[in-house]
């Protein structure tokens, strides 16, 4: 089986909807979640890992993958990073297939009846609109560094116009 990791980044007190959120994970045992977080996650599902870190520590992680300064000023940004986690993560995705980002407000039923074997086998990317998406775990997607890219995406993650990145993420699966 196809294996995948989807990521996600939560700081502050968690949803009250929270409990809802996991046991729906827990629900879908064939897909790996990694959380990075600095709040007190009890009782969380086999197929999750919580990374305990400070939102600060986490930022010097991102920073140290750019060779320029980032904005990142809160936590809710975190999401404008999310197409460069394949990158930011490698490390921890590394024997992963495919990776992906996630929101917390969601309630998930059987990702692997929309994460098929056919679909990941002829897609790179699936899902684009940003509470769920998941991309293969190669190098050409992964690495989506900006001193690899071109001055308007480095552009892109200094000013953070998560709309258009999000486009260009969805142009380089035809290249």
């Amino acid at each position: 089986m196809t294996s995948i990791v989807i990521i996600g980044c939560y700081f502050g007190n968690l949803r009250k909807d929270t409990p809802v959120f996991l046991k729906s994970i827990e629900k879908n045992p064939t897909i790996d979640w990694l959380i990075f977080s600095d709040c007190d996650w009890r009782n969380v599902p086999s197929n999750v890992k919580i990374v305990d870190i400070t939102f600060e520590k986490l930022k010097e992680l991102i920073q140290s993958k750019f060779d320029f300064k980032i904005c990142l000023d809160a936590p809710y940004k975190l999401c404008d990073f999310r197409p460069a986690y394949g990158e930011i993560f490698q490390e921890y995705i590394a024997d992963y297939d495919f990776w992906g980002h996630t929101d917390f407000d969601l309630v998930y039923g059987n990702l692997r009846k929309f994460f098929t074997e056919v679909k990941l086998k002829n897609y790179d990317r699936i899902y684009y609109q940003g509470h769920l998406s998941i991309y293969r775990n190669i190098e050409r997607i992964r690495s989506i560094n900006p001193q690899k890219e071109n001055k308007i995406i480095k552009r892109f993650f200094q000013i953070l116009l998560i709309e258009y990145l999000m486009k260009w993420m969805v142009c380089i699966q035809f290249l």
